[in-house]
Protein backbone atom coordinates (compact mmCIF):
# COMPACT_ATOMS: atom_id res chain seq x y z
CA UNK A 1 0.00 0.00 0.00
CA UNK A 2 1.19 3.53 -0.76
CA UNK A 3 2.16 5.16 2.52
CA UNK A 4 2.53 8.81 3.55
CA UNK A 5 4.81 9.55 6.50
CA UNK A 6 4.10 12.81 8.31
CA UNK A 7 6.40 14.56 10.75
CA UNK A 8 4.48 16.30 13.55
CA UNK A 9 6.22 19.32 15.09
CA UNK A 10 6.31 22.36 12.77
CA UNK A 11 4.68 20.19 10.10
CA UNK A 12 1.24 19.24 11.39
CA UNK A 13 1.58 21.47 14.46
CA UNK A 14 2.09 25.12 13.50
CA UNK A 15 5.19 26.92 14.70
CA UNK A 16 5.89 24.91 17.85
CA UNK A 17 6.33 21.40 19.22
CA UNK A 18 3.77 19.38 21.15
CA UNK A 19 6.28 18.54 23.86
CA UNK A 20 7.18 22.18 24.45
CA UNK A 21 3.49 22.93 24.92
CA UNK A 22 3.15 19.92 27.23
CA UNK A 23 6.15 20.97 29.34
CA UNK A 24 4.65 24.40 29.86
CA UNK A 25 1.28 22.84 30.65
CA UNK A 26 2.80 20.59 33.33
CA UNK A 27 4.90 23.37 34.86
CA UNK A 28 2.12 25.94 35.08
CA UNK A 29 -0.12 23.39 36.82
CA UNK A 30 2.58 22.27 39.23
CA UNK A 31 3.03 18.71 37.97
CA UNK A 32 6.71 19.33 37.31
CA UNK A 33 9.04 21.65 39.18
CA UNK A 34 11.95 23.92 38.31
CA UNK A 35 14.21 21.07 39.49
CA UNK A 36 12.70 18.81 36.82
CA UNK A 37 13.28 21.48 34.19
CA UNK A 38 16.88 22.02 35.31
CA UNK A 39 17.51 18.26 35.25
CA UNK A 40 16.31 18.26 31.67
CA UNK A 41 18.49 21.24 30.72
CA UNK A 42 21.60 19.68 32.27
CA UNK A 43 21.00 16.44 30.36
CA UNK A 44 20.63 18.32 27.08
CA UNK A 45 23.80 20.34 27.71
CA UNK A 46 25.79 17.18 28.43
CA UNK A 47 24.73 15.70 25.10
CA UNK A 48 25.06 18.73 22.84
CA UNK A 49 28.13 17.25 21.12
CA UNK A 50 26.09 14.41 19.64
CA UNK A 51 25.52 15.75 16.12
CA UNK A 52 22.91 13.08 15.34
CA UNK A 53 20.56 14.52 17.96
CA UNK A 54 19.65 11.00 19.06
CA UNK A 55 21.31 11.16 22.49
CA UNK A 56 19.29 14.20 23.55
CA UNK A 57 16.09 12.43 22.56
CA UNK A 58 16.99 9.15 24.27
CA UNK A 59 15.81 10.38 27.69
CA UNK A 60 13.20 12.68 29.17
CA UNK A 61 14.59 13.45 32.64
CA UNK A 62 11.62 15.64 33.57
CA UNK A 63 9.36 12.57 33.40
CA UNK A 64 11.51 10.42 35.68
CA UNK A 65 9.47 9.09 38.61
CA UNK A 66 6.18 10.53 37.35
CA UNK A 67 3.02 8.41 37.33
CA UNK A 68 2.55 7.04 33.81
CA UNK A 69 -1.24 7.00 34.07
CA UNK A 70 -1.35 10.57 35.38
CA UNK A 71 1.00 11.86 32.67
CA UNK A 72 -1.03 10.13 29.97
CA UNK A 73 -4.23 11.68 31.30
CA UNK A 74 -2.59 15.12 31.40
CA UNK A 75 -1.21 14.64 27.89
CA UNK A 76 -4.74 14.03 26.63
CA UNK A 77 -6.03 17.10 28.46
CA UNK A 78 -3.18 19.22 27.11
CA UNK A 79 -3.85 17.95 23.61
CA UNK A 80 -7.51 18.93 23.72
CA UNK A 81 -6.97 22.29 25.40
CA UNK A 82 -3.68 23.58 23.99
CA UNK A 83 -2.53 21.54 21.00
CA UNK A 84 -5.67 21.17 18.88
CA UNK A 85 -5.79 24.94 18.17
CA UNK A 86 -2.20 24.73 16.83
CA UNK A 87 -2.96 22.01 14.24
CA UNK A 88 -2.57 23.15 10.64
CA UNK A 89 -5.80 22.95 8.66
CA UNK A 90 -3.75 22.53 5.48
CA UNK A 91 -1.91 19.58 7.02
CA UNK A 92 -5.24 18.02 7.98
CA UNK A 93 -6.49 18.53 4.44
CA UNK A 94 -3.41 16.82 3.03
CA UNK A 95 -3.87 13.87 5.39
CA UNK A 96 -7.51 13.57 4.30
CA UNK A 97 -6.38 13.70 0.69
CA UNK A 98 -4.08 10.73 1.22
CA UNK A 99 -6.76 8.83 3.12
CA UNK A 100 -9.33 9.48 0.38
CA UNK A 101 -6.82 8.14 -2.17
CA UNK A 102 -6.59 4.90 -0.20
CA UNK A 103 -3.11 5.61 1.14
CA UNK A 104 -1.90 4.62 4.59
CA UNK A 105 -0.94 7.58 6.81
CA UNK A 106 1.72 7.21 9.49
CA UNK A 107 2.76 9.93 11.94
CA UNK A 108 6.52 9.72 12.43
CA UNK A 109 8.07 11.93 15.07
CA UNK A 110 10.54 12.27 17.92
CA UNK A 111 7.75 13.52 20.17
CA UNK A 112 6.37 11.49 23.07
CA UNK A 113 4.04 8.57 22.40
CA UNK A 114 1.53 9.91 24.93
CA UNK A 115 1.17 13.02 22.74
CA UNK A 116 1.32 11.28 19.37
CA UNK A 117 -1.52 8.91 20.22
CA UNK A 118 -4.26 11.55 20.64
CA UNK A 119 -3.01 13.28 17.47
CA UNK A 120 -3.25 9.98 15.59
CA UNK A 121 -6.86 9.61 16.69
CA UNK A 122 -7.67 13.25 15.88
CA UNK A 123 -6.21 13.06 12.36
CA UNK A 124 -7.50 9.55 11.67
CA UNK A 125 -3.97 8.43 10.84
CA UNK A 126 -3.42 4.69 10.62
CA UNK A 127 -0.41 4.52 12.93
CA UNK A 128 2.04 6.61 14.90
CA UNK A 129 5.72 5.96 15.48
CA UNK A 130 7.11 8.14 18.26
CA UNK A 131 9.33 8.06 21.35
CA UNK A 132 8.06 5.21 23.51
CA UNK A 133 8.49 6.06 27.17
CA UNK A 134 9.76 3.29 29.47
CA UNK A 135 7.47 2.47 32.40
CA UNK A 136 8.54 0.59 35.53
CA UNK A 137 6.12 -0.19 38.35
CA UNK A 138 3.64 2.35 36.97
CA UNK A 139 6.12 5.23 36.71
CA UNK A 140 8.21 6.65 33.90
CA UNK A 141 11.94 5.98 34.19
CA UNK A 142 12.76 8.89 31.88
CA UNK A 143 14.25 6.51 29.31
CA UNK A 144 13.06 6.14 25.73
CA UNK A 145 12.95 2.72 24.10
CA UNK A 146 15.12 2.55 20.98
CA UNK A 147 15.02 3.18 18.12
CA UNK A 148 14.54 6.92 18.47
CA UNK A 149 12.57 8.31 15.49
CA UNK A 150 14.73 11.31 14.74
CA UNK A 151 17.12 12.17 11.91
CA UNK A 152 18.63 9.11 10.30
CA UNK A 153 16.73 7.09 12.89
CA UNK A 154 13.54 8.08 11.04
CA UNK A 155 15.02 6.91 7.75
CA UNK A 156 16.05 3.58 9.26
CA UNK A 157 12.60 3.04 10.77
CA UNK A 158 10.94 3.75 7.42
CA UNK A 159 13.31 1.43 5.56
CA UNK A 160 12.61 -1.37 8.01
CA UNK A 161 8.86 -0.75 8.04
CA UNK A 162 8.52 -0.71 4.25
CA UNK A 163 10.63 -3.86 3.89
CA UNK A 164 8.56 -5.72 6.49
CA UNK A 165 5.28 -4.71 4.85
CA UNK A 166 6.31 -5.04 1.21
CA UNK A 167 5.89 -1.32 0.52
CA UNK A 168 7.71 0.31 -2.40
CA UNK A 169 9.72 3.31 -1.22
CA UNK A 170 9.47 5.01 -4.60
CA UNK A 171 5.68 5.17 -4.11
CA UNK A 172 5.88 6.59 -0.57
CA UNK A 173 5.42 10.19 0.52
CA UNK A 174 7.28 11.99 3.31
CA UNK A 175 6.40 15.36 4.86
CA UNK A 176 8.75 17.18 7.23
CA UNK A 177 10.26 20.53 8.08
CA UNK A 178 13.73 19.67 9.34
CA UNK A 179 17.08 19.30 7.63
CA UNK A 180 17.47 16.28 9.93
CA UNK A 181 14.82 14.60 7.74
CA UNK A 182 17.04 14.82 4.64
CA UNK A 183 17.92 11.12 4.81
CA UNK A 184 14.23 10.25 4.82
CA UNK A 185 13.52 12.66 1.96
CA UNK A 186 16.24 11.02 -0.14
CA UNK A 187 14.78 7.57 0.54
CA UNK A 188 11.21 8.06 -0.64
CA UNK A 189 9.88 8.75 -4.10
CA UNK A 190 7.74 11.74 -3.08
CA UNK A 191 9.40 14.04 -0.55
CA UNK A 192 7.60 17.20 0.55
CA UNK A 193 9.49 19.83 2.53
CA UNK A 194 7.16 21.83 4.76
CA UNK A 195 7.86 25.46 5.73
CA UNK A 196 11.61 25.13 5.04
CA UNK A 197 14.25 27.38 6.55
CA UNK A 198 16.89 28.92 4.30
CA UNK A 199 19.33 25.99 4.41
CA UNK A 200 16.71 23.30 3.84
CA UNK A 201 15.10 25.44 1.13
CA UNK A 202 18.43 25.48 -0.72
CA UNK A 203 18.86 21.72 -0.45
CA UNK A 204 15.28 21.09 -1.54
CA UNK A 205 15.66 23.38 -4.54
CA UNK A 206 18.91 21.72 -5.54
CA UNK A 207 17.45 18.21 -5.29
CA UNK A 208 14.08 19.07 -6.80
CA UNK A 209 12.05 18.25 -3.71
CA UNK A 210 8.55 19.67 -3.52
CA UNK A 211 8.11 22.53 -1.05
CA UNK A 212 4.89 23.58 0.63
CA UNK A 213 4.04 26.31 3.12
CA UNK A 214 1.37 25.65 5.72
Amino acid sequence: MITAFFDIDHTIICGTSMERVFLRYLFVRGYITIIDILRNVVFICRNMNDKSGIAIRSRRPYLQGKSASLMKSLANQCFREKIVPEISEMALAKIREHKDAGHSVILLSGTLDILAEPLRAYTNADLYIACNTVVKEGHFTGDIMPPVPYGDGKRDIVLRYTQEHGIKLKECFAYGDSIADSGLFRSVGNPFVVNPGRRLHGIAKERGWEMVNW
